[in-house]
């Protein structure tokens, strides 16, 4: 009879195994092995099962390698991650772990084997939000696998990754976007100018601007409203998605955000006048006479990256968001309506990504109710205040 172990691994967690021989082609032990969950008689009818299936020659595969499990894990998350999450999670792989650890058995894997390769990969100058990706990648397929039954436990989870430390979001000023705008209309068109400052005065991202549709707009009532976003990948080109929240929200524009927008659609009626059809409802940054399409979701990205160049700044589109969020705040509207005018899944996002700002507005509280108090009871300046105790002092010596 084949041999076989039960080991709780942790409480009401049974590992159970049955060696069931040797492969006849590679000579390699073969152990059939399965992960179950509850008491001690679950754990002997697995061991009996596993026996069964021994004895009538049903040989267990030999346990999967770290790059056969990232595959399947990857081919698995297909129908719930985006194609750029997949995009990502597929360089990662194949630039990180797989030449690194992609040999070797899942249940073989420990949380040195991951210390190391992230030691190896900041060595070779690899910055943490990468070390980051790489560990998130192979945590999520491990995950996976435990949920597989594969293994017991996610030695990911036991590796010591560097920490990410958090930077303020730094924003360009007024007068920045305002020469970024001029330049882009002189280099690139009125368009692009008209891209720029609608992100701008919406906060609005990349994809979101570029998503919007005819439909979309609602000048009597001077609201956008943001229901998809356009990103692309490798594989299949532009995309179609929702928004990153999955909802739809309404931003409200003010006089510049309804001139941008009448121009977008004065240009979709240019085009019918230069005898263009077109679609119902047409793109507003139609990337075709038609409408049908919007712009390559990069060209707005490398026309910042080269407007700033020539202008010597540094920004990336993406700060243009940050400079919705912190003008806003530094004016003193809340902190909710900044993060629905953002798009963000909840306030707290808001409140950690510019918790700088917040720190700045609450340093203006107080000097508001500083100066409630000293009018409401007559105080003075600290100074003064200084000034008049010992003068209190004195009058007490002297009695």
């Amino acid at each position: 009879m084949a041999k076989g172990t039960i080991k709780e691994t942790q409480p009401g967690v049974w590992r159970v195994r049955v060696d069931a021989g040797a492969d006849p082609v590679t000579g390699k032990r073969i152990q059939l092995s399965r992960v179950v969950r509850g008491g001690v008689r679950a754990a002997e009818d697995a061991l009996r099962r596993l026996h069964k299936e021994a004895a009538e020659g049903k040989k267990g595969r030999q346990s999967a390698s770290v790059g056969e499990l990232l595959d399947q894990w990857l081919a698995n998350s297909r129908s719930t991650l985006s194609p750029k999450s997949i995009q990502n999670y597929s360089m990662r792989i194949e630039k990180q772990l797989r030449p690194a650890i992609g040999h070797i058995p899942v249940e073989k894997l420990t949380a040195r084997h991951l210390d190391q390769l992230y030691r190896g990969l900041a060595d070779k100058g690899a910055s943490v939000y990468v070390i980051r990706q790489v560990h998130a990648t192979i945590r999520a397929a491990l995950s996976q696998a435990v949920r597989w039954g594969e293994v017991d436990k996610n030695v990911a989870t036991l590796a010591k990754v560097p920490t990410l430390e958090a930077k303020p979001a730094t924003a360009p000023s007024p007068a920045d976007v305002s020469q970024i705008v001029s330049h882009a209309e002189k280099r690139f068109g009125r368009q692009m100018a008209a891209f720029f400052a609608l992100a701008a005065v919406t906060g609005a991202r990349r994809g979101e601007i570029l998503g919007l549709r005819r439909s979309d707009v609602d000048l009597k009532a001077r609201l956008l409203a943001i229901r998809r976003s356009i990103t692309s990948t490798t594989a299949d080109g532009v995309i179609v998605k929702g928004t990153k929240t999955g909802k739809v929200r309404r931003v409200a524009l003010d006089d510049l955000g309804v001139h941008i927008v009448e121009a977008q659609l004065a240009e979709l009626r240019a085009s019918v006048e230069a005898g263009f059809d077109l679609v119902e409802d047409p793109y507003l940054f139609a990337g075709e006479p038609s409408g049908a399409s919007t712009w390559f979701p990069d060209w707005p990205t490398q026309a910042f990256r080269k407007v700033c160049d020539d202008l010597g700044m540094s920004w990336h589109l993406h700060q243009l968001r940050h400079f919705t969020a912190t003008q806003l705040i530094a004016a003193g509207v809340d902190v909710r309506t900044v993060s629905g005018r953002l798009g963000h899944a909840d306030p707290s996002v808001t409140l950690r990504v510019y918790s700088h700002v917040v720190e700045a507005r609450d340093r203006d509280a107080a000097a508001i109710m500083g100066g409630l108090l000293i009018s409401a009871n007559g105080l003075g300046a600290p100074e003064q205040g200084a000034v008049r105790a010992k003068r209190l002092s004195r009058g007490k010596e002297g009695n």
